[in-house]
């Protein structure tokens, strides 16, 4: 083979093959972590790095875990606090006993690692360690927070002073969080606000600014991007609420009453679980979200020019209600699971436009065209799996689903697969579907002035 080494019979398919006689000679190991103190049940990563020709390599986090032979990244997290030895060891003909290297990790508590903000705190003292000495601002703590997943415990309080500069530029924040931490409040979003400061403008602030860490608990609300008119870059018109970049978490929290003069009235980025977002607005995508992940969440009352709820994201376990778009009332350019787009409105797809829809319930949405689901040749496709469109209306064509494809774009269609389309109504034509393909679908019971299936 390449390396010189005999064939196996029969030989394998390609330049090369194992052959264990031939793995011999020196090896060193080298095993590097994310971190090397932290936090119970915070996940950390590892980079192992193998010089030299082994056969197996064997990776133990000192609790009992091991993995074998997938040594290149890892990630672990710990159950309990202690200090414990990850040892990664190679072995070959040579070294049957094996190499290894050994880094040291701490597990601390949560509480043990916390640092506390309270807005009236009567003697604030770096670093935070208890509530008397507590932060009146949540960035101080944030800043003061050196453990890698340590706690920022936040109570009670509308937190609307302290306004720092976005890294890449862009509108001021109430908070950055770049570091690994979790800020949780004590009481929930109802009880601990994060409030920025408007109109769109220079002198706006942002809710939150994240590239790393998790938040929850908290109001966002009152937050601003820049204007168009000023604009460096769409950079800076991004995420009225929340901005994130690269990493960051939002759980529990209610996003409201933001504004994006572009992208993310109400965040743009970011994964968010259990959050409601609503009564953002943006002027061109993502009334609520753009290009978000988003859990279980609740996306209501929200407006946008394309996108009113939500615009190039990811939705499983949603409601999406409320919402107003020019395009895509409910949701555009995004991939549903197990969602239900209820009561939204658009000119054209009221509950949807373009993107992907699986498991989903379409119900009560109206629009010009398309009052369930709409796309448009050369714009993009739409397809729907394992549906229920009812219930919609369009005040033109395709009161349930509709399209408008082109020979020219053989792909930019609306399909549905597997779904069932009943009770829609359209003021001319395609009560049911209009100008879209339908496989395997139950078509009953809509109304048209013109072909009511």
């Amino acid at each position: 083979d390449i390396d010189g080494e005999p064939w196996g019979e029969p030989a394998s398919i390609g330049c090369d093959e194992y052959y264990a006689p031939g793995l011999t000679g020196s090896m060193s190991v080298v095993v590097s972590a994310q971190a090397y103190t932290s936090v119970v049940d915070t996940a950390i990563q590892f980079w192992c790095r193998i010089s030299g020709r082994s056969d197996s390599n064997r990776l133990s986090f000192g609790d009992g875990v091991v993995i074998t032979n997938q040594a290149m990244m890892a990630s672990h997290s710990w159950s309990s606090t202690g200090t414990y030895s990850v040892v990664l060891s190679a072995y070959n003909q040579t070294y049957p006993q094996g190499v290894s290297a050994t880094a040291t990790v701490k597990i601390l508590s949560g509480a043990a690692t916390a640092r506390y903000v309270w807005t009236n705190s009567p003697s604030p003292l770096a670093p935070y360690t208890n509530w008397t000495t507590a932060s009146r601002t949540i960035q101080a703590a944030v800043d003061a927070q050196p453990v890698f997943g340590g706690w920022v415990i936040v109570t009670n309080g509308v937190y609307s002073t302290g306004a720092l500069p976005t890294p890449d530029g862009g509108p001021s924040n109430r908070v950055i969080v770049t570091n690994h931490v979790l800020v949780k409040s004590v009481n929930g979003p109802a009880a601990t606000i994060i409030k920025g400061a408007g109109p769109m403008g220079s002198n706006a602030v942002r809710g939150v600014y994240m590239t790393a860490g998790v938040l929850s608990g908290f109001t966002i609300t009152n937050g601003f991007t820049h204007a168009y008119s000023i604009f460096g870059s769409l950079g800076w018109l991004r995420g009225g609420g929340v901005l994130v970049r690269g990493g960051g978490t939002l759980t529990n929290c209610i996003i409201a009453g933001n504004a994006a003069d572009y992208y993310g009235g109400g965040t743009h980025g970011g994964v968010l679980k259990s959050c409601i977002i609503r009564g953002n607005r943006s002027s061109r995508y993502g009334g609520g979200a753009y290009d978000s992940d988003l859990y279980s969440c609740t996306i209501d009352g929200n407006s946008a020019g394309i996108g009113g709820g939500a615009s190039e994201s990811l939705l499983e376990g949603c409601v999406v209600s409320g919402n107003d778009g020019g395009i895509g009332g409910g949701v555009a350019s995004s991939d549903l699971n197990n969602c239900l787009i209820v009561s939204n409105r658009a000119d054209n797809g009221g509950g949807a436009a373009f993107g992907r829809l699986e498991n989903c319930a379409v119900r009560y949405n109206v629009a010009t065209i398309g009052g369930g689901v709409w796309s448009e040749a050369s714009e993009g496709w739409c397809r729907v799996y394992d549906s229920l469109i009812e219930l919609n209306l369009a005040t033109y064509n395709g009161g349930g689903a509709a399209g408008a494809p082109s020979v020219y774009y053989p792909n930019d269609e609306t399909i549905l697969y597997n779904s069932v389309v009943r009770y829609n109504r359209a003021a001319q034509n395609g009560g049911g579907v209009y100008s879209a393909t339908a496989n395997n679908c139950l078509i009953m019971e809509n109304q048209a002035m013109v072909g009511g299936g």
